[in-house]
Order: structure tokens, then C-alpha cells, then sequence
């Protein structure tokens, strides 16, 4: 401990009878100067124990509330985290789901297709039949110009037909590309959602670190300047003390 030093101020003593009484004197006045360095040690080891005491106190409730916050942040990234993997599964059952609806669409396409085919192929084929019996019918009864127009009517029809195929494919691969287009879409948007809560997350556990370094950094600050205030007022005290005991000693 610091034990500030007596001011020595020169006095004029006042006559005394004999040796003996100054010297009595004397040594009351030392041990009154003892009993108070004594006692200003006292008091000093009170104040640092009590500041201890409070500055571990203050340690474990800041432990513990740092503790309690780490935890609840922990709970809640853990709720977030499970939330995000239940989407994400979800998503992904939803986009299978999508998935197999199409193929399963598809498969019922190229199925119908492939009936309209063979219903097409039999229909084509009687009346390739048909044509055939009705070219030789016509090839013996009617003039060669009739044949070239009725072959020249089956050709457009077969035009016909083949344009209102690829129509239909185009406007088939058109709708699946819109469809698609809009899973990919609504994937980024989620995952820009996602990369925004993960953005806000992280700024807000800054902001908290922040606060919370501040609040700890003006509590040092207060502490100090506390204990400051008070070792300031006991060394006040204590020359208070000395001077009036020289001045009653002068008296």
C-alpha cells in the first residue's frame, strides 16, 4: 500500500518543563501517527477487499450473462439452422416430387404418343390401302392429270400434318423451358432470402458485441474513477487528521 509521507512543517515547540515531557511528548504523537497509518492501512485493505470482492462479483454476473446470451444465441441459430435444413429438405421433396410428376407426365405423353403413333401408323396404313386400291382403281379409269392433282391434295395434307407435329413439339418444349425457368427463379429468390437472414443475423451479433463491449468499457471506467474518488477523500482525511493533531500539539 502507498502510505503517503508527512508533511514536516517547522513549528515553534512550546517550552516544556523537562526532557522527560517532550519526550513523552514525542512519543505520543508517534504512536497517534502509527495508530492512524495503522488504521489508513485498515481501512485500505477494506476498500480493496470490498473492490475485489465487487470486481469478481461483477466478473461472474458478466460470465454469466455473456453465458446465458451465448447460449440463447446459440439456441436460436440452432432453431434457425433446423428451420433452414426443414426448407431446404422440403424444397428438395418438392422439387423431386416436381420431378417425378414430370417424368411420370411425360412417360403418359410418350405414351399417348406413342398410341396416336401406332393408331396413326394403322390408320396410314389402311388408308395407304385404300389409296393404293383407289390409284389402281383410278389409274384404270381416269385420266392421268386427275392422278397428279389428287397426289398433289395428299401431299399438302401430309405438310399439314407434319407442320401441326412440329408445332406441337415446339410449343411442348416451350412451356417445360417456361416451367423450369420458373423452379430456377424461385430457387435464387429463396436462396437470396436466405443469404439475406444470414446477412442480418451476422450484423445484429455484431451490434450486441459492440453494446456490450461499450456497457463493460464505461463500468471500468466508473469503477476507476470511483476508487479514485475514494482513496482521493481517505488521503484528504488523513492530512486533515495530521494537521489538526499538530495543530492541538501547537495549542
Amino acid at each position: 500500500l502507498f502510505i503517503p509521507l508527512l508533511v514536516e512543517v517547522e513549528f515553534v515547540a512550546p517550552p516544556v518543563e523537562t526532557e522527560q515531557e517532550y519526550e513523552n511528548e514525542r512519543r505520543r504523537l508517534e504512536e497517534e501517527l502509527n495508530a492512524m497509518r495503522l488504521e489508513h492501512s485498515q481501512q485500505m485493505r477494506e476498500i480493496l477487499d470490498t473492490a475485489r470482492e465487487d470486481e469478481e462479483k461483477r466478473k461472474k454476473e458478466e460470465e454469466q450473462r455473456s453465458k446465458e446470451h451465448e447460449n440463447l444465441m446459440s439456441e436460436m441459430l440452432e432453431q434457425r439452422r433446423r428451420e433452414s435444413e426443414q426448407r431446404r429438405v422440403d424444397e428438395e421433396a418438392r422439387i423431386i416430387a416436381d420431378r417425378e410428376a414430370r417424368r411420370q407426365e411425360k412417360e403418359e405423353q410418350n405414351k399417348k404418343e406413342e398410341e396416336k403413333k401406332k393408331e396413326r401408323e394403322k390408320i396410314m396404313a389402311e388408308e395407304k390401302k385404300m389409296c393404293d386400291i383407289y390409284n389402281i382403281f383410278v389409274l384404270m379409269t381416269c385420266p392421268q392429270s386427275d392422278v397428279f392433282r389428287w397426289e398433289a391434295k395428299q401431299r399438302a395434307i401430309d405438310e399439314d400434318l407434319d407442320q401441326t407435329r412440329e408445332q406441337y413439339a415446339e410449343a411442348s418444349n416451350v412451356i417445360r423451358e417456361e416451367r423450369d425457368a420458373k423452379l430456377f427463379r424461385i430457387a435464387e429468390e429463396r436462396q437470396k432470402d436466405r443469404d439475406e437472414f444470414d446477412e442480418k443475423l451476422r450484423i445484429e451479433r455484431q451490434r450486441r458485441a459492440s453494446a456490450h463491449e461499450v456497457l463493460r468499457n464505461r463500468f471500468r471506467s466508473q469503477m476507476a474513477e470511483l476508487y479514485k474518488r475514494i482513496h482521493f477523500g481517505l488521503w484528504t482525511k488523513y492530512i486533515e487528521a495530521q494537521w489538526s493533531n499538530r495543530l492541538d500539539s501547537l495549542r
